[in-house]
């Protein structure tokens, strides 16, 4: 992408890793709208990559170096097999090449990555997006709320990308 201005809705993972790939990729202004305010709160999950893709990540400048990670190499599927061994039987074992992330050390290190560029604004919440005019020229139309400055304010870019989860505005 040369030129052009992008929005990015939700700034947790997939929306700091599209922004900086926008703005390596040449965007003329990306913004990244974060609802929650001040510090995002740890999942507590494990995000798994498989190993071709963080290198291709990596390759790119979208994975940063340097986030620690647990390499996992098998999968294993235990069934109960009613004895004692708490165990149980094992059932099946296949290769597993994974890297697994836990959930706020790859989102800081992908934030941090973020080149800066990306103008990252936390507490603004995009209400809605629409087109603003008729036919493959229109640009998109966000609606915000947030602090005073932003609440009804609307912004307009070429490109809108949703990575705000399973409630997207975006989407709707």
């Amino acid at each position: 992408m040369r030129g052009g201005t992008v929005a990015v809705v939700g700034g947790s993972i997939a929306g700091c890793a599209f922004a900086s790939a926008a703005a390596r990729a040449g965007a003329e202004r990306v913004v990244v709208f974060e609802r929650t305010g001040g510090r995002m709160a740890d999942r507590g999950v494990g995000l798994c990559v498989h190993d071709e893709r963080a290198s291709e990540l990596a390759a790119m400048g979208t994975l940063p170096a340097g986030i620690p990670t647990h390499r996992l190499t098998r999968r294993r599927w235990v069934v109960r097999d009613g004895s004692a061994s708490p165990a149980g039987k094992l059932f099946w074992e296949q290769p597993f090449p994974f890297h697994s992330y836990h959930w706020g050390l790859l989102w800081r290190g992908l934030r941090e990555a973020t080149p800066a560029s990306v103008v990252y604004r936390q507490g603004v919440t995009v209400t809605s997006v629409a087109r603003d005019g008729a036919g493959a020229g229109g640009r998109a139309e966000l609606v915000l709320s947030g602090p005073a400055d932003a609440t009804g304010d609307l912004e307009r870019h070429d490109l809108v990308v949703g990575a705000d989860g399973y409630r997207s505005v975006v989407r709707d």
